[in-house]
């Protein structure tokens, strides 16, 4: 069911992204906005129930980033970053994962903010993380690093919730940089994880929020 599920969110991310897309009225300067992207991560582990200790760690996280405007106002955002994870020690074993990760989100609700000779926006967005598998790694209690599982790339995949609100500040027609700042917020599902190889089973278990910033610059030349 998981696979059915990825292929059709697959397609739907590819029609929406089609050229003819790009000919939105609200946004004729640019087909697309392509750049960079950081942010800051919280992650914690899903318990289902109340943890007698709880589990917060925090990374930074970096990659590429791509904005599309479609339809009135709508955007659709997607990008390639690079991710890892430490859970806590579960009957003693804590596992390490990094992944390479595909987000598309689309928005559902878009606040105009513009001024007379700038576009700007309150855009709420919901979608989907698709996680490949780069590494994968486990540490007993007391030591000192992991120990990585040899051949552990792309040996599954997983889907993640994602939902996201962004403050986003479009180019004057003397610019082609756009800025976004904004939150977004992840939900493993167990249910959502393809597996290729047994030893490197993912943990599916975190719930995320990530404070990111994004500078990205118009596709169309001047």
């Amino acid at each position: 069911m998981s696979v059915k599920l990825i292929v059709g969110l697959t397609a739907c991310f590819y029609v929406l992204i089609t050229p003819a897309s790009s000919q939105d009225a609200v946004n004729k300067q640019s087909a697309f906005y392509w750049g960079g992207n950081i942010g800051i991560t919280l992650y914690s582990y899903d318990r289902s129930g109340i943890a007698t200790d709880e589990f917060y760690k925090a990374n930074g996280e970096a990659g590429l980033s791509f904005l599309f405007p479609i339809k009135s106002k709508t955007l659709l955002r997607t990008g390639l970053e690079v991710s890892y994870k430490k859970s806590p020690y579960l009957n003693g074993i804590s596992t390490y994962e990094s992944f390479l990760d595909a987000p598309f989100l689309v928005s559902f609700l878009n606040i105009d903010c513009s001024e007379s000779e700038r576009t700007k926006s309150v855009n709420f967005l919901i979608g989907g993380n698709l996680s490949l598998l780069l590494e994968h790694g486990t540490a007993m209690e007391g030591d000192e690093v992991y120990e990585l599982t040899e051949n552990a790339f792309g040996n599954s995949l997983k889907l993640s919730l994602l939902s996201e609100i962004s403050y986003n500040l479009f180019p004057k027609n003397t610019s082609k940089v756009l800025q976004s700042l904004g939150m977004r917020f992840g939900k493993d599902f167990e249910g959502l994880v393809f597996e290729f190889d047994e030893k490197t089973k993912p943990i599916a278990k975190y719930f995320t929020t990530t404070l990111f910033y994004s500078l990205l610059f118009s596709s169309k030349k001047q």
